[in-house]
């Protein structure tokens, strides 16, 4: 690897990605818009709460969006067709267009959620993400169940049992969710290599070794991040706790609250702005500026890959795992697993579709584990709060009483298919940088090769 930064070059999409770019920014992250007002949310945990933890609340995006949607909808039709009839180049026309049909999905589903039309929902949900891995799922409930039956001598039986009675007890094989050392150790010596990206990526900061992160430390560190890969997005509080990058707000959010380990923060800072923050800036630049706004169902491999980033942070993959702190409000290992479990239940995936009531028992136990397994006191409030975040970030769109939406799938399942890529060809990972697209996606590397953009 010789430079983070793709230099700028001219592109063979110009035009049309300068007709994509304002209508994706008009319609909006998904995940954002089809998540109902934080007023009603709210309400509903109130109602939810008041019920005994019983009555599952109803999580629709507002019906306001329709029309709004719908003429962004008809917008991204006429784009797709003009790109069709016009558009020469065949890699273009075909990765353009696979793009748009799954925006054009993405909107389908959130007006199917708004309107409580079930089958559509689910249709289009499907379409984009895939249903859940039954594999991935087995191993999920494998590797738990391992933990709580070797925790007996530190945490309350009681607790354990109604784990034991509660996680499904599927055949799984838990080794398929890590990767073996000898891949482990050659992607970490990849991004560890002199002048490489952990050098460049954290180039002009100092992080301190042995103090906590918090964002007196953290921010100017992130900011001279952001500007290192040759990015302007602002850095601000996050409204949900969570990490992320906003595309159509140019922003990155971080929690308001932030107490990291210096493994952690650097981990969630290449996954964030090392990873999807410089994949957007690299796309600019590039060939192909489509790389900037995402190829199709670029997701899986992309988050996988910088979830991949937060785990090589760490000595040994086991090390990522048993953080000595953890928060049910922070994203974890646990959290990718657990988020994955629920909407495994939820989709059917064990004898029948789990409520929102159910899971919320669920991960309560589970929450309550995984803090009692480190020795940490168990916050209740704290607790609660991480729970019902994720049952809503996993239920939002439906009724809570039948399926999941998806999207949160794809950390676990796309890091599992990152490290089987790596296997294979441990700078691949890199490979990831020059825009959105997935490293295990043979079409994406396919299409990409023949255009001359990378070569595996």
């Amino acid at each position: 690897m010789t430079s983070l930064k793709t230099p700028h070059t001219s592109s063979i999409d110009e035009h049309w990605y300068h007709r994509l770019k304002p209508l994706l920014a008009g319609i909006g992250e998904t995940f954002v818009t089809l998540e109902p007002p934080a007023n009603e949310l709210q309400h509903a945990r109130h109602q939810f709460i008041r019920s005994g933890y019983q009555d599952n609340p109803r999580l629709f995006p507002v019906g306001s969006h329709i029309t709004r949607l719908a003429s962004y909808r008809n917008r991204l039709a006429t784009l797709q067709n003009d790109i069709v009839k016009t558009e020469e180049i065949v890699e273009v026309r075909t990765l353009y267009t696979e793009r748009i049909r799954e925006v054009i999905a993405n909107i389908d589903m959130i007006i199917a959620a708004a309107r409580n039309d079930r089958k559509a929902f689910l249709q289009t949900n499907t379409f984009i993400y895939g249903q859940p891995d039954k594999k991935v799922f087995a191993a999920s409930c494998a590797w738990i169940r391992q933990e709580v039956m070797t925790a007996h001598n530190r945490v309350d039986t009681r607790l354990l049992d109604k784990l034991l009675e509660i996680v499904p007890d599927v055949s799984g094989d838990s080794t398929l969710l890590q990767p073996r050392d000898e891949v482990f150790h050659a992607v970490q010596s990849a991004h560890f290599a002199p002048r490489g990206y952990i050098e460049q990526l954290f180039a002009h900061t100092n992080i301190p070794e042995q103090t906590i992160i918090t964002p007196s430390i953290g921010d100017p560190i992130t900011r001279q991040v952001i500007k290192n890969i040759g990015s302007d997005f602002a850095l601000t509080d996050s409204p949900s706790g969570l990490w992320a990058v906003l595309q159509s707000k140019r922003q990155v959010i971080r929690p308001k609250d932030l107490s990291l380990t210096p493994q952690a923060f650097m981990g969630i800072v290449c996954h964030e702005i090392g990873s999807h923050l410089l994949e957007s800036t690299n796309g600019a630049a590039g060939k192909l500026k489509l790389l900037e706004l995402g190829l199709d169902r670029y997701e899986c491999g992309n988050e996988g890959r910088a979830f991949l980033r937060e785990q090589i942070m760490y000595e040994h993959f086991t090390d990522y795992i048993n953080q000595p702190t953890w928060s049910p409000t922070k994203a974890s290992w646990e959290y990718r697993v657990a988020i994955h479990l629920i909407i495994s239940l939820a989709s059917g995936l064990y004898k029948r579709n789990y409520h929102f009531s159910d899971l919320y028992h669920l991960l309560t136990l589970l929450f309550e584990f995984w803090t009692a397994k480190r020795n940490l006191p168990i916050d209740k409030t704290v607790i609660h709060d991480g729970v019902w975040s994720m049952a809503v970030r996993a239920l939002k769109g439906t009724d809570g009483t039948s399926g999941a939406y998806l999207k949160d799938i794809v950390y676990l399942e796309g890091n599992i298919r990152c490290w089987q890529a790596a296997g294979k060809n441990p700078d691949i990972i890199l490979y990831g940088d020059i825009g959105k697209f997935d490293i295990a996606n043979t079409m994406h590397v396919q299409q990409l090769s023949r255009l001359g953009i990378i070569e595996i």
